[in-house]
């Protein structure tokens, strides 16, 4: 894994994927991954505030890197430098994951990479985004989104979301949520959750879900009926629904069937339970629907993810 450090990068939006991918986690998985930092041009690079990075590495890193992360820049949009998009190009064409955070969004779609795919970036330049790059599909409201093997995400906290979701992909659930709780990140949001606007406040003021979603996670075996929710939030059906479409961004029915995938992941990877006694725990009265929505949502079958992520 190499992300590419361009001159002027906020330091956040390069501590995001060190933190998450380059701090030494054998201790919660023996493949860790093997990270680094690799300048384009000059190796001393100017970062904010008022720092710079000496690197040991140049573009020519990211020939054998199995997953390359662009992240934001000083001013997206700006033309990025051509040894760079050549790299980026080179690697999609050898089949490398490559993710672009923010406005390293932009590079991605500099690089043609994004053309006829979807793609999201921070809400502020997501209409210059848009003008600038038609032949992308913009889904300006989405936290991150996936189309093959190109990922994008809105950028700054969205950079956790998507890079703890890379983790689950690659090592598990349950490793990305110890990796989590470390961090003291937010529970796991879904990419198409919507992105947090100032603008948006004087649409989303009322009281706070925040303890009836913990009161449902608490309570993944059972049906919760969103009248049910509804009613621990002390609203009614109708308010209750446009409180959470305003707060979470997603339906709650939407929010609960991910949060009960989550929580089977977890199970499968950590418990020897059979499919179906997990489905209970999870809410679903036989193994069926589990398997359904699994598919659907993982695009494979509970037991092909415990083969793949249980523990040996």
């Amino acid at each position: 894994m190499v992300v590419p450090v361009l001159p002027g990068l906020p330091l956040f939006e390069l501590a995001v994927p060190a933190e998450i991918f380059g701090t030494d986690r054998r201790d919660l998985h023996p493949d860790w991954y093997e990270f680094s930092l690799c300048a384009v041009g000059n190796r001393s690079v100017p970062v904010q505030p008022d720092a710079r990075l000496r690197l040991d590495s140049g573009v020519a890193a990211l020939s054998e890197a199995d997953t390359v992360i662009v992240p934001s820049c000083d001013a997206p949009g700006t033309p990025a430098p051509a040894s760079l998009l050549r790299a980026l190009r080179q690697a999609g064409r050898r089949g490398a994951r490559i993710i672009g955070l923010g406005g390293g969004t932009f590079v991605l779609a500099q690089a043609g990479l994004l053309d006829g795919r979807a793609a999201t970036t921070h809400w502020m330049f997501a209409a210059e985004f848009a003008r600038e790059h038609p032949q992308v599909r913009v889904r300006p409201d989405a936290l991150y989104v996936q189309d093959g093997r190109y990922f994008t995400a809105a950028g700054t906290a969205a950079s956790i979301d998507l890079c703890l979701r890379l983790v689950a992909d690659d090592l598990g659930a349950a490793v990305a949520a110890q990796v989590g709780s470390r961090m003291i990140a937010s529970p796991h949001r879904s990419g198409d959750q919507a992105q947090s606007r100032a603008g948006q406040a004087n649409r989303t003021t009322g009281p706070s879900l925040a303890a009836t979603l913990d009161w449902a996670i608490k309570r993944l075996d059972r049906d919760l009926p969103v009248a049910e929710l509804a009613g621990h939030a002390s609203m009614s059906l109708r308010t209750f629904n446009r409180q959470f479409g305003r707060q979470v961004g997603v339906s709650p029915v939407r929010w609960l069937t991910r949060q009960r995938l989550w929580f089977a992941c977890r199970l499968l990877e950590t418990t020897d339970l059979t499919i179906e006694r997990i489905a209970q725990r999870c809410g679903y009265t036989h193994a069926v629907p589990l398997r359904q929505h699994f598919r659907r949502e993982c695009g494979m079958s509970p037991s092909d993810y415990r083969a793949r992520h249980g523990e040996r």
